[in-house]
């Protein structure tokens, strides 16, 4: 009877760890930095340049926004870097909102400290809010939109940047009005005018 009871649990612990193993394999790869929320995409930072890039410009072909550039989550805060977030969508036509937030953890309201967002196109300085459409490309329907670097790593009124080589902000969206998801940045201090090793 003990030997019976003793099979039973050892069959029991196998199944819970298969179902564990399971759960792990079907769960989407996070990489560090993104918070992914339920209903969401994993999305990519990457730099434009050189490829994606017309004139001063992030271009603005589809194709080559789904699948150019190179992978990153740094930019120097020189005012005039970029970076150029991607997210795929369910569909085209699909509305995503992306916000800039703070290292305080809050909306920004400083463009000079946290600098903008763009949509792809406009060629014009952004803000810390934008809305825009998913367009479908050769990968499937995606969102783009474009961060800005600050024009300075250093910030009035915060006296502890002047002691560090980095600092961050989060781009953080939402689909449809509902879910979200976020992505961390991290700003350099250009090279030159770092702190002291």
């Amino acid at each position: 009877m003990q030997l019976k009871s003793l099979a039973i649990h050892a069959c029991a612990a196998a199944l819970v760890a298969a179902l564990f193993a399971i759960a792990f394999l079907l769960k989407p790869y996070v990489r560090p930095g993104v918070a992914i929320a339920e209903g969401a995409v994993a999305p990519q930072l990457v730099s434009p340049v050189p490829g994606l890039l017309s004139g001063a410009n992030v271009a603005a072909d589809a194709n080559s926004l789904a699948t150019g550039g190179t992978i990153t989550q740094a930019i120097d805060a020189d005012g005039a870097s970029r970076l150029l977030l991607r997210v795929a969508a369910d569909s085209s036509g699909q509305s995503f909102v992306f916000q800039v937030i703070n290292d305080q953890g809050n909306p920004s309201v400083s463009t000079g400290d946290d600098r903008s967002l763009d949509a792809i196109g406009t060629g014009r300085p952004g803000q810390s809010r934008v809305t825009v459409a998913s367009i479908d490309t050769s990968s499937g329907p995606m969102a783009f939109v474009v961060y800005r670097s600050p024009s300075d790593f250093l910030r009035p009124g915060f006296s502890g940047d002047a002691n560090r080589n980095t600092r961050t902000v989060t781009i953080r969206w939402r689909v449809d009005g509902s879910g979200s998801a976020s992505v961390l940045v991290t700003i350099l201090r250009p090279s030159g005018n770092g702190i002291e090793k």
